[in-house]
């Protein structure tokens, strides 16, 4: 049968498809017509005529206690694949009903299989997704002068094969160095020959992949350690070789302050004391990022069961992503967020964040287990983490490259000689060392870390040095706020930067942790002082405030229900922030706020112009809590995706094991 006779015959036509697909083939990838032709991929079930074997029973009914019901399987050999839409939450702005997605196989056929079954969202992530996010790392003053016009389409163009061919090449002279475990690897090859089967003009390609995977880590090793423009400067000379580059946007180029990172995140993890019933451990996040208005519409919650050795693991995805940007796993939960530091190696970033999340997840089985695989991965990024374990075991780790059995000499990166006068000096830092919670680049700071109270009485001079007002009482007190506000905070951070060293707030008694964008083991802080990283942070969109309010939030809540534990991380939303956002879409809804985006691209408008729209409030990533409690089996992840208004969903990944999973 040809694609048109599918399209154009009838219902006839399709299920004599269906019968011929079903004899001929146990992977079924059936073109199904849309608008514009057939740019949508859907598989088609036999009209369920096959009886499921007792695996995918076993699967079914839990998904069914998790509120989905499945819409069609995919096999390949003993490999299975399902999609299954939610009976009750829908996306807010489509009305599509929200969907999670479960794989079983090898590495390889968990690629595979995945991209089966998400190959034209895949397409839009590696395509519409990508060619946006390099432009959006443009610094908004920049993007605005060049905005709707041919300057602009030229640079938007050349930000984002900068992005592709630079984080490939990072990649490829690192590969044969063994940084990355092959099962992720292979995972990442399965999935582009997947994309390949389904459309063998796809252009999610194995560098595309890389690109989504690794690039975020790339990025992050090379513009918190300032050379990032640098290396742009070089790549668009030879780049130029295409044709003329203009000179607004040669003398763009010399500007090293003409990128950011709008990545933002806040996460706590509670336990003991600080939860209402016994046995109770909340973990929670709000991962925020761009989403080029694609992938608040596509990001979603997957479960992977690998063939091999590692464990079952739901992760918050993108189709494409084989990493996670937040990941719980049968023992441990764990996420991502950004530390703006030049404590990096940007030759050789390594294994980070979003690969390293699923890969934690699936092996670790505490909170020290995980901190043990993290402390020998080939890392090369500045980033936080925070993690807990299913019997109360939290911890921030605030993370830099891998340096075995070194410590770390922060006043290296700090340039400033006016600024460094006002520092702690070496002898200092000796004597008020954080070795005792160091290990091979890595900060571990539990709820019983205090950073030495002497460092606080640096700040007077340093608020001094930038001309903000200093308040000594601000920073004693437990729910105190160095700024009283997000405005306030954005203003005086022109000045003061990076340039002092927040309080923790915690104390020994205290049975939870709390991470904002900003490192609080002191010497870690240090390294946030470099000129790019005091560049970037004044980006980082109210670090200080966000975690002093997550801080008082929580103390407020606490013992945390799960309830309240739901109104904590979802502090940030239009219902409690309303000067956030413009307006809302539906006045009695107040979480259905809307602001103006505006999306740089020059694939997004067919003359490569900047169009600002009016959207519902995105969220940014995900915002996931997960409740667990050993003593009644409770091992749950609750997720938003797409906008404010829109319910969580959840995903019980114990469930999807093969055979029980029983703690250690």
């Amino acid at each position: 049968l040809t694609e048109a006779s599918i399209r154009d015959g009838g219902p006839q036509n399709m299920r004599l498809f269906t019968m011929l697909v079903g004899f001929l083939a146990p992977v079924v990838a059936v073109p199904e017509p849309n608008a514009v032709g057939l740019a949508g991929i859907q598989l088609l079930d036999v009209e369920k005529q096959v009886k499921l074997t007792p695996r995918q029973e076993q699967v079914e009914t839990a998904l069914a206690s998790d509120g989905f019901e499945v819409d069609h399987w995919i096999t390949n050999g003993t490999a299975l694949g399902c999609v299954a839409h939610h009976h009750n939450a829908t996306n807010y702005r489509t009305g599509a009903p929200k969907t999670t997605y479960f794989v079983e196989g090898s590495a390889y056929n968990l690629g595979f299989l995945s991209a089966q079954l998400t190959a034209s969202d895949a397409e839009i992530i590696a395509t519409t997704y990508l060619d946006r996010f390099g432009p959006q790392l443009l610094d908004y003053e920049w993007a605005h002068r060049v905005e709707n016009t041919t300057e602009g389409q030229i640079l938007f163009e050349l930000l984002g094969d900068f992005l592709i061919t630079e984080s490939t090449k990072s990649w490829d002279a690192q590969y044969s160095r063994g940084i990355w475990p092959e099962t992720l690897v292979e995972e990442m090859r399965g999935f582009a020959d997947g994309c390949r089967s389904v459309n063998s003009s796809t252009k999610v390609t194995f560098d595309r992949l890389v690109t989504l995977n690794y690039g975020f880590d790339w990025v992050s090793a090379n513009v918190f350690s300032g050379v990032i423009t640098a290396k742009l400067r070089t790549f668009a000379l030879d780049w130029s070789r295409r044709g003329d580059i203009p000179p607004l946007v040669w003398s763009l180029l010399q500007n090293d302050k003409l990128l950011r990172v709008p990545v933002f995140c806040d996460a706590f993890g509670a336990y003991g004391d600080a939860t209402r019933a016994p046995g109770d451990v909340f973990w929670g996040r709000s991962f925020q990022l761009v989403t080029g208005d694609v992938f608040q519409d596509l990001a979603s919650v997957m479960v992977t069961v690998p063939a091999d050795t590692r464990m079952a693991t739901a992760r918050v995805f993108v189709p494409g992503l084989i990493g996670a940007i937040t990941a719980l796993g049968p023992h441990v939960a764990i996420g991502v967020d950004t530390l703006r530091s030049s404590y990096s190696d940007p030759e050789a970033p390594g294994f980070n964040s979003i690969l390293l999340l699923r890969h934690v997840a699936e092996t670790a089985r505490s909170t020290d287990d995980a901190v043990n695989i993290m402390a020998e991965a080939q890392r090369g990024c500045p980033w936080l983490y925070p993690i807990c374990d299913s019997n109360g075991r939290c911890v921030v780790v605030e993370a830099g490259p891998f340096t075995a059995n070194m410590t770390l000499n922060p006043l290296q990166y700090v340039k400033d000689e006016s600024l460094k006068k006002l520092l702690p000096s070496q002898a200092f830092l000796d004597s008020h060392s954080s070795a005792h919670v160091f290990r091979n680049g890595l900060y571990v700071r539990d709820a019983s870390y205090i950073a030495p109270p002497e460092y606080e009485s640096f700040n007077e001079a340093l608020f001094l040095h930038a001309g903000v007002a200093y308040n000594r009482s601000s920073f004693a007190n437990s729910v105190g706020f160095v700024f009283k506000n997000f405005t306030i905070e954005a203003e005086e951070q022109k000045s003061l930067e990076n340039a002092w060293f927040p309080p923790l707030r915690t104390s020994q008694k205290d049975d939870f942790v709390i991470l904002s964008n900003l490192a609080l083991v002191p010497e870690a802080r240090i390294a946030m002082m470099s000129p790019a990283s005091n560049f970037f942070g004044k980006t980082a969109e109210a670090a200080s405030w966000r975690y002093d309010s997550l801080n008082a939030n929580l103390r407020k809540a606490s013992p945390l229900s799960f309830e309240t534990a739901m109104d904590v991380i979802g502090f940030l939303s239009p219902k409690n922030y309303p000067t956030y956002w413009d307006h809302r879409f539906n006045r009695a809804d107040p979480m259905s706020a809307q602001v103006r985006l505006r999306v740089y691209s020059s694939s997004f408008h067919p003359n490569g112009r900047v169009v600002t729209v009016r959207l519902l409030t995105q969220v940014e990533g995900a915002v996931s809590l997960v409740w667990m409690n050993e003593k009644t089996g409770r091992h749950e992840m609750r997720t938003k995706t797409g906008y404010w208004a829109d319910p969580y969903t959840r995903i019980s990944p114990r469930m999807y094991a093969k055979t029980q999973v029983v703690d250690s």
